[in-house]
């Protein structure tokens, strides 16, 4: 029984790590994203009865699952372009994992207490304060898993990205319980009904104050996508948007010492002027936007009294 849940947690990190990295770019599938935080938010369901150590040690667990799977260019960018050997490079990596990632613990042991229709608003609500109040090293929010979808993402026009941090997890928790409820009638031997049983099922108590809780998220739902949708409409039916040329490059710089190369910065410059150039050349000499990858051109200080990556 011990191992089975092991194993199933893990699963779990792993679906929360995989949701965020097909929910964000390059991928940007929605569904997935929401299925990433359904599995967190059935992770912090699971810990329930765990003591606060454990379901910490979990929470870190989600935390890491996502950095490794979502983001290990991290790792990859202390390995290239910071020189160091594997061991190094991972040790910081999982640091980083944890220092900059607190807003998953703030999720797991804030939902993990709470039931009934408290529970879709308050962990809607701690999604938020994470994405507000905790420092990340390279940000990101639970609102961009919504990019996928173009009819949702329109409303960060009115509530900005941790706005729809909120329309994301309200989406994640009732399908979370719609799941809950499909469950429970396969293990009663009912497998077959009507998509009607299941949404009033949805209210699993007779109270009307609790079956509200659980309306208003989906009106609130239902009514952001209804503006996205006569928002995308309108301007599908308007004016035709501007048009512009872009080129980009990829340099590719590589790596330096300070103490080895103290004239890599204007190497660097000069390569990246002349792809530059070469792009703006290609394109006719009618590009409006040049683009160079972040990572392209690390800097480098020959200041001996700085320090060595900047």
């Amino acid at each position: 029984h011990r191992l089975r849940r092991g194993v199933r947690r893990v699963l779990l990190c792993a679906g929360t790590g995989l949701g965020v990295l097909w929910g964000l770019a390059p991928y940007e599938n929605h569904l997935a994203g929401v299925l990433g935080v359904v599995c967190l938010i059935s992770l912090s369901r699971d810990l329930r009865r765990s003591s606060l150590i454990v379901a910490l040690g979990w929470s870190f667990g989600a935390a890491f699952a996502i950095q490794a799977l979502a983001f290990p260019w991290i790792y990859t960018g202390l390995r290239n372009i910071a020189g160091l050997d594997p061991l190094p490079a991972l040790v910081l990596f999982f640091a980083q994992s944890l220092i900059f990632s607190l807003k998953l613990p703030l999720l797991v042991l804030g939902m993990r207490w709470l039931r009934g229709f408290a529970a879709i608003w308050t962990c809607a609500l701690l999604a938020v304060a994470g994405d507000l109040l905790i420092y990340q090293l390279f940000p990101w929010f639970w609102g961009d898993l919504a990019g996928g979808e173009l009819w949702l993402r329109q409303n960060a026009s009115l509530v900005g990205v941790v706005g729809l941090s909120l329309l994301v997890f309200l989406e994640a928790y009732l399908m979370f319980r719609a799941l809950r409820i499909l469950a429970r009638r396969l293990r009663e031997g009912s497998a077959s009904f009507r998509g009607a049983g299941l949404l009033s099922r949805l209210h699993l108590t007779p109270h009307r104050r609790w079956a509200a809780g659980f309306a208003l998220p989906r009106l609130l739902v239902v009514c952001a996508a209804g503006f996205g949708f006569v928002r995308v409409m309108a301007g599908s039916a308007g004016e035709a948007a501007p048009t512009g040329t872009a080129a980009y490059f990829q340099p590719n710089t590589g790596k330096a010492y300070r103490a080895e190369q103290e004239d890599f910065a204007g190497r660097a410059l000069n390569l990246l002027f002349h792809y530059g150039v070469k792009s703006l050349a290609e394109a006719g000499g009618r590009a409006d936007l040049l683009i160079v990858p972040e990572s392209a051109v690390p800097y480098f200080s020959a200041d001996p009294e700085e320090s060595l990556l900047y």
